[in-house]
Formats: C-alpha cells, structure tokens, sequence
C-alpha cells in the first residue's frame, strides 16, 4: 500500500462510509479478539498503526494539543511517546527491517523517523514539494517512495537524500502508492487509473471502471496488483496473466491490507474480518473484532500480525495470522511399556485452527489435541507438532519424550547346600541317624532358631572344652608317674 490519508489537526477520514447491513460472506467462525491497546486521552483519535518486526505496534494519535506516535510493546503496554512538530498532519506511516519507523506530514512535506532505540529525527527528511501524502518502503534497505502535492512520486534512500534520477509523474491526481520487492511503482488515481513504473523507466496504464475513485493499491512481488475504490465497493485485481477480476463488496470498507502470501484483508462494518485469498473472487470470514465498524486504517505487521485502528473510536487492535501451540513444550520421560497422555493446545491465528504431526513416534498418536500410546521400545524421541489453519499458516512446536529400558524384576533366589531353613535343609534331606542328622539338633537348629542357636553354640563349646581339658589332664597325669625303681 500505502493511500493518501485526509486528516486535520484532530483527524478526519475524509471518506464517505455507506451504512449497511453486514455483508452474510461469512464462511468460518470469527474470532473474538480484544483491544489490543485503547487511546483514553479525552478528545483524541487514531488513524495509523504499523508493526515493527520486534512485535511493537507504532500509532498515530492525534489530541488537542497535537500529533504524536506511542509505542506499544508486544503486551499492549505504553513504551513511550514522540512528540511530532506543533501543527503536524501525520498522513502514513512505514517500517523498515531494521524497525525505524517513518512518519509522513501531509500539511509540511516532512518526514520523521523514529530508530528501534528510541530516537526521533523530525528532520529526517522532506517531500520537496512540501507534501508528503502517502509512503511506501522496500523494508530490505529502506528505501521510501512518498507520494507528493498531487501527481508526484519521490524516492528517498536511508540517509534521507532525495534520489534526483527517479522521477515519476502521474497524469491525474494519485490516491495510492505502492512498491514491489524489484522496485516497480504503482500508482493509483482518483479517475480509476492504474500506472506502473519499472525501474527502467518503462510506464504501463490500465484504466479500470469509469470513476471508481481507487483510495488504495497493494502489489505482489509478481507484478500483479489489487485495487480499492471506493465509490462502488469494488476490490480490483489485476494477474500476471493480465486479468482483470472484481469482487463487489455489500457495502464500503476504509482500507485493504495484504499478506506476504498475496492474500487481501479488510474489516466490514460489523468488525468482521475478511479475506479475499491469492486467486480467489469471494470473500470469507476468518475473524472478528470486538471493536465494530470499519477501522481507518488496516495493516499486515512485520511479525505477520493484523493490526487495525479505529479513527472515532480510538482504539487499536491485533489479530495474528499464524495459530500458535500454546501449551509447554513437552519434555518428558516414561519408562518402556508405560502409558503416555498429554493434550495440545493452540491459540490465535485465523481462520480455524488444528494440530497435527509428522514425525509421530510410532507408539504414539495425535487425535483432536490429544497425544497418547504406549511406549513399545527405549530411545530418545523428538517430534514436532504443528498447529495450522485452514488458510495454510503454520507454527511448530518440538517435543521430547525420552523412554528408559524397562527394569527386569529381581529374581527369587533358589535354596543352595547350605540353606537348611526348613525341612529342605541339610538336616531335613539327610536321615535322623546319619551325621548330617545329628548336626540337625546342633548346626541345623541353630540356622533355624536364631539366638536360641547361638546358645545351644555356647553348650557345646563349653562341653566340649570340659572334655579336652580332661584328656589333656589325664595325658598330663600318665606323663607325670614316676618312674619305677630296680630292688
């Protein structure tokens, strides 16, 4: 895109919004999406906002005592504030990949920019013409094509220098510009032409419907383009094959936005959120915000986020494209033969919004958000779930399940020679008269009684000590004995 913006000193969209029923195109279930960030300062408006690529939401508002940027972060909290020029008439606003931020002055011709770090520059640079009604960047390297007084088209590079051998002049009054990764220009008027200039100076026209007063153009990087006018509620698509398709929408829209698929996005009277996707004639329903009405201004973030802004109601919101997994990585770990269970959960995105996987273990399956098996071998397993809708955005999310060999349970031991517990025992296996037998009443009863054991022990030890030291007394005597005597 981007459009040239009519605003005062307090903001006015300067565009004629038919009342209507709500267009019945829906074709999924919208979305309910809250205020992303709501201007509370009393007599103020909206009617920019852009994305950085870091999640921050940049908006323009407008209050009584004059225009500013407020940054937002990614939580919908206030970062901080930029004061623009005292009489300031922000018309556009652009990012580049670095994430400065690039603010147009209709009334001055003045461009601001404002660097990731919290820096403003007011003299950034000027439209020399002293109007600056509408931007558009080649985010790669910054490079900025502003929309002048009426017909001309000015390119400005990242050092702010006016680029004096581009040179592009419409015939009538231009309402839009925009700008391709190759550097073709596209141009919009207000009698319903369509003008393109390639980078070697070659101008293609088409003329589209007799005064449909296009407000706005968004183009692929293929060469073709989608117009806005306004005046029928047409949306306009020109293909690389050279055909001109339209879609006629129920009742007026403000502003279309386009994806890095090619996809067309607009916001209808009753806050639904619409699209017309790459190739497709009729519009379906994928969201809905809780703000109604048709906001000022409609954008694709750097993050592949919607951001939209409302004008008299003065309030911001944001809609991710892509649905997320929302619930914890999974790193768990199961022994072998074990039962594994956990659900999936997914948040944002449009349209409606699945799990699915890939490179699902074998022992396991993913039905309804629902993963579950039982572990059939040890390993470590690491596998994605992805969750996706049904425009095609995609986000995935790795997982881990580590599965330990399964413990072999301990073996009861077997009775070996010497285990005379019980009638098993040596006492028990031999007969009451054999050696083994008598040992029944000794060694035997002691592995089986305990301590009653060691006492019958102590018996016979001491028995048995008795009788040594009465053989050894009476060996003792007998050595003793005297000798006999002759005569």
């Amino acid at each position: 895109m981007i459009r040239a913006r009519l605003t005062s000193a307090i903001f006015a969209t300067g565009l004629a919004v038919a009342v209507c029923c709500a267009p019945s195109l829906a074709t999924a279930a919208p979305i309910a999406v809250d205020p992303f960030y709501e201007v509370t300062t009393t007599g103020a408006a909206t009617d920019l906002a852009v994305q950085d690529p870091f999640g921050n939401v940049y908006v323009m508002v407008v209050t009584p005592a004059g225009a500013e940027i407020r940054k937002i972060g990614s939580d919908g909290v206030l970062i901080d504030t930029f004061a623009l020029p005292a009489g300031a008439q922000p018309s556009d606003m652009a990012v580049d990949a670095l994430g400065d931020v690039y603010v147009s002055d209709s009334g001055t011709g003045a461009i601001s920019r404002i660097t990731p770090d919290g820096v403003i520059n007011n003299a950034f640079s000027a439209s020399p013409d002293g109007k600056a009604r509408a931007l558009s960047i080649i985010a790669d390297d910054a490079t900025l094509y502003v929309l002048g007084a009426s017909t001309s088209i000015y390119e400005i590079g990242f050092s702010g220098v006016v680029n004096p051998a581009f040179t592009f002049s419409t015939p009538t009054t231009t309402n839009a510009i925009d700008v391709d990764r190759n550097r073709n220009v596209y141009a919009a008027s207000m009698d319903g032409r369509v003008i393109v200039l390639a980078p070697d100076g070659k101008k293609t026209t088409w003329m589209l419907d007799a005064s449909p007063n296009l407000t706005d153009i968004e183009a692929r990087n293929d060469g073709s383009w989608v117009v806005y006018g306004d005046l029928r509620h047409k949306i306009i698509e020109r293909t690389v094959a050279d055909d001109i398709n339209t879609t006629t929408l129920p009742s007026a829209i403000d502003d279309i936005a386009m994806d890095s698929a090619g996809s067309i996005y607009f916001v209808d009277q009753a806050g639904a959120l619409m699209t017309l996707p790459h190739g497709g004639y009729t519009p379906q329903q994928v969201g809905a915000f809780t703000t109604t009405g048709t906001p000022s201004a409609v954008r694709v973030g750097a993050t592949q986020t919607l951001v939209a802004a409302w004008g008299t109601n003065p309030t911001v919101a944001t809609m991710p494209f892509v649905p997320s997994v929302s619930s914890a990585p999974i790193t768990a770990t199961i022994g072998e033969g074990e039962t594994f269970t956990s659900t999936i959960t997914t948040a944002g995105g449009l349209g409606s919004a699945s799990v699915k996987s890939s490179n699902l273990p074998t022992w396991l399956t993913l039905t309804n958000g629902v993963l579950s098996g039982t572990a059939t071998a040890p390993g470590n397993y690491v596998f994605d779930v992805v969750a996706s809708n049904d425009l095609g955005d995609s986000s995935a999310q790795t997982q881990t399940i580590v599965v330990t060999p399964a413990v072999a349970p301990s073996p009861t031991p077997s009775p070996t020679s010497g285990d005379t517990t019980g009638a098993g025992g040596n006492g028990g296996s031999t007969t009451a008269g054999g050696s083994s037998g008598a040992a029944a009443g000794g060694r035997g009863a002691l592995a089986s009684t305990g301590n009653d054991g060691a006492v019958a022990l102590a018996s016979a030890l001491v028995s048995g000590g008795i009788a040594l030291m009465g053989v050894a007394a009476m060996v003792f005597a007998r050595r003793r004995r005297p000798a006999r005597t002759n005569g």
